[in-house]
């Protein structure tokens, strides 16, 4: 099952692999202007940011389902910030 759930992601990865263009990504890159950009929807950044680590509050209502919580749970927690974080 986990398969063909993760086939999609693996499949578009595999499709832009080759319109990825290192020498680009530096380019007239200027980190002044990123900072002092007024353009930035700061709501709309921290909102979708805030959303996407909406579930770690909902983990609770698993603790029923898993075999001794009290070592899983941290160590699942601590392997997701992690992966987030990476």
């Amino acid at each position: 099952l986990m398969v063909f759930t993760m086939l999609p992601f693996g499949l578009l990865v595999f499709m832009g692999i080759p319109q990825i263009m290192p020498e680009l990504w530096f380019e007239g890159f200027q980190w002044e202007e990123l900072v002092n950009n007024s353009d930035v929807h700061w709501n709309t950044y921290l909102n979708t940011l805030f959303w996407n680590l909406n579930y770690f509050d909902s983990v609770s209502c698993l603790a029923g389902e898993v075999e001794d919580p009290g070592n899983t749970f941290p160590r699942a927690m601590a392997a997701a910030f992690v992966v987030i974080l990476s």
